[in-house]
């Protein structure tokens, strides 16, 4: 999951993956992969609004990379802006990221997946139920105040049943240390922690129609009907912009009239 965050700006991204068509059998067949990846990124606007963004269908070479970098050309020009990436930390979100900001970016690891990648290993880790809860709080806790070297050594001097388990979670926490901040305070200043705006797009994009059992879908299909559903939004979005708009002005003309009204039949009165 990749989640893009602007100190002016933000806009945040991710993937899904849905079934895809068994290909057709043939001499020397090989196998293909079993899921088809969909991205779709969502975007904020100059004016402050969002707007989703997808790879597209139909031009050669139209990734996702070059969809973003085409957007904040016309939306931003050469605007220099400083970009927070919250993200669940797989290799191929910063690979992208790196693609398109150069590796001009911040990556903060998304406390979601961080809380639940510690309460998930240490479901393996711990000997009880009771040792479990107890650690998992404990490491939860130092973690959300950025304690992560408190942490990892609270790991290692624990009793535990499965030490391979416990390794990979140590070995998780230091590579993502570097990520890791104090969300706690990112927390008090009303900022965001989580990415749920990105997965709330692959839902409503990708998932609220392709990932219905037993459809499948080939990369053609997944991404045109992607780019559909992704432009039916927007245009969505528009549409309730124009609305609220023009509510207000309707309601700015109904106030000042009302006023007009007023002060008119209160000069009748007076006179």
């Amino acid at each position: 999951m990749l989640r893009f965050y602007c100190l002016i700006r933000t806009a945040d991204a991710d993937a899904i993956g849905v079934n895809r068509q068994k290909e057709q059998r043939q001499e020397a067949y090989v196998k293909k992969l079993k899921r088809v990846q969909t991205d779709v990124i969502e975007v904020q606007r100059p004016k402050g609004d969002f707007e989703y963004i997808t790879a597209g269908y139909g031009v050669a070479n139209w990734s996702i990379q070059t969809a973003l970098c085409c957007w904040l050309c016309a939306n931003y020009g050469n605007q220099r802006l400083p970009i927070v990436s919250i993200s669940d930390g797989a290799r191929d979100i910063r690979l992208r990221l790196w693609r398109v900001f150069g590796g001009q970016v911040t990556i903060i690891l998304d406390w979601y997946h961080l809380n639940k990648k510690v309460w998930t290993l240490m479901s393996m880790i711990a000997k009880n139920k009771l040792q479990k809860e107890e650690a998992a709080k404990t490491i939860v806790g130092l973690l959300w105040v950025a304690k992560t070297d408190d942490a990892i050594g609270y790991i290692q001097t624990m009793t535990v049943k499965n030490t391979l388990k416990q390794e990979e979670l140590i070995e998780y926490l230091r590579k993502h240390q570097t990520e890791i901040i104090n969300y706690k305070k990112r927390k008090e200043v009303e900022k965001t922690i989580g990415s749920g705006r990105a997965e709330k797009g692959v839902d409503m994009i990708v998932a609220y129609r392709q990932k219905n059992k037993p459809i499948a879908w080939s990369e053609k299909g997944s991404y045109a009907l992607s780019t559909l559903r992704a432009e039916a939004l927007n245009l969505a979005k528009a549409a309730s912009r124009t609305l609220n708009i023009t509510a207000t002005i309707i309601l700015k003309i109904w106030l000042w009239d009302s006023i007009l009204n007023f002060y008119t039949s209160a000069a009748r009165i007076a006179g």
